[in-house]
């Protein structure tokens, strides 16, 4: 999971973000079609734009603007002189409040709309409707479901609808496993990546525990699947919500899920008249700050390169799917770092010592297979010099903490051409662990030495 980088993680977010938003569109302008990803919303939208219901719409754009509202008013107070009322503590506790609390206010005050609506004999807009009140009851899972067996056209064509019966047929548990196939590894890997990628996001920059995540998901979706539940994973849209309702902590997360439960048992007729539209304008609202257009400016300034993996992950996310995405974003930047490994870059530096020359070759990185031929040709440019006498090749490996066996390979063919043209070498700042693995291809003999350390009577300043 060390693996995903911050441009990686950058694009999938902001991938998310538009994903969910256009999604959201689609349910504020009233618009019922299958698909939810940005390849099937966006065409879908201009394809029955005719539908559009206004009632929902303009009941959606209008909490849009009523939630930035709440969002941005305690910088109302910033508006106006110092000696305004709205700079009163108390004035200023309750402006916080109304702003934490803008979605939850936004939701009573859409289903009171809709209800009003409703005692006139009036639905203008699609509401949630009816659902099923009650906590799941606690059952063993299921190892075996029946399932419709596939439909065949009635050889009578004048035959009635009322006719034809579907059959079941039994799955078992093993025929579970063998329908599932390679998705039984890839589906808890794609929903470890999401898991771990949104918390990333949402810590700002802090240290998180993958191994905690992967604990949550895994110990999670067990306990879930004891009361009828899909598979846990975590949520772009309510962890956005959740986090711009002012959600700091797990304790939040705690708060969330028993009022989801009580929700659950006693209020779900009171959920009937809540408008789609309203849920819209709510997530649209919490989402969109994750949009990390800012990262763009960022990354131009600094590294360009890393831009590549940015907008890789974004339009694969889109375009694609997100778990795919995120995975050819990761595996893009992880490319760019192994072509990165492979151009070592070696300094060659000449002087003299007494009557002998010395030529030193320092590497500027660990040396592994693809930097192999670079590091060949440096050592080839310091034995063109066949007829130089008295002269002694140092290869400094101060930089150098890592070598492979296709190195040592490429090593052990130069170093025996070099003893038998009777050249002179050395190696030095080689550190003990390096030290092992060359003694395996280096001949007896050779001196090796050691990096030169600071003595303990050395007073080492550091600048402030």
């Amino acid at each position: 999971m060390d693996f995903i980088s911050a441009p990686v993680i950058s694009g999938f977010c902001s991938a998310a973000a538009v994903t969910v938003i256009l999604s959201q569109f689609k349910t504020i302008l009233g618009l019922s079609f299958r698909g939810s990803t940005f390849t099937k919303v966006l065409p879908g939208i201009f394809k029955y734009w005719r539908s559009i219901r206004v009632w929902d719409a303009v009941l959606g754009f209008a909490f849009i603007a009523f939630l930035m509202l709440l969002k941005n008013l305690p910088l109302i107070k910033k508006w106006f002189n110092t000696g305004c009322c709205l700079h009163n503590p108390y004035v200023e506790k309750a402006m916080w409040f109304v702003s934490t609390c803008r979605n939850a206010l936004a939701v009573i005050l859409g289903c009171l709309i809709a209800y009003v609506f409703e005692i006139y004999g009036n639905r203008p807009f699609q509401l949630i409707g009816e659902v099923k009140c009650g906590i799941p009851d606690f059952q063993i899972p299921p190892f075996s479901f029946e399932r419709p067996e596939e439909e065949f056209a009635s050889s009578n064509w004048t035959d009635s609808d009322s006719d034809n019966q579907t059959s079941y047929e039994l799955v078992t548990f093993p025929e579970i496993l063998k329908d599932m196939g390679p998705g039984m590894v890839l589906v808890p890997v794609i929903a470890i990546l999401e898991q771990v990628a949104i918390a990333k996001a949402f810590s700002n920059g802090a240290k998180t525990d993958s191994t905690q995540e992967m604990i949550a998901v895994g110990a999670g979706s067990i306990f879930c699947s004891f009361f009828g539940c899909i598979p846990l994973t975590a949520s772009f849209s309510r962890s956005s919500v959740l986090s711009a309702s002012g959600g700091k902590t797990q304790f939040a997360s705690l708060i969330n899920g028993c009022v989801v439960l009580f929700a659950l048992a006693f209020l779900m007729p009171t959920f009937y008249f809540i408008p789609k539209s309203i849920l819209g304008a709510v997530i649209i609202t919490a989402v969109y700050p994750m949009i990390e257009y800012h990262e763009i400016p960022s990354l131009w300034r600094g590294r360009r390169i890393e831009l590549f993996p940015f907008i890789t992950t974004f339009l694969c996310c889109l375009l694609i799917n997100m778990e795919y995405g995120i995975l050819i974003g990761a595996q893009m930047h992880l490319l760019m770092l192994a072509y990165e490994g492979s151009r070592s870059k070696s300094t060659l530096t000449r002087y003299k010592e007494a009557d002998e020359e010395r030529v030193v070759l320092q590497a500027d990185r660990n040396l592994y297979f693809p930097s192999v031929e670079r590091f060949r040709n440096a050592l080839a440019k310091v034995s063109i010099d066949v007829e130089t006498k008295n002269r002694v090749v140092v290869l400094d490996m101060g930089r150098v903490n890592q070598i492979d066996h296709t190195t040592l390979k490429m090593l052990q063919s130069i170093l025996a051409a070099w003893d038998k043209k009777e050249e002179k070498y050395c190696f030095t700042n080689v550190s003990d662990h390096l030290k092992q693995v060359l003694s395996s291809i280096l001949p007896k003999g050779v001196p090796v030495s050691r990096p030169v350390l600071p003595s303990t009577d050395t007073t080492i300043s550091f600048v402030p």
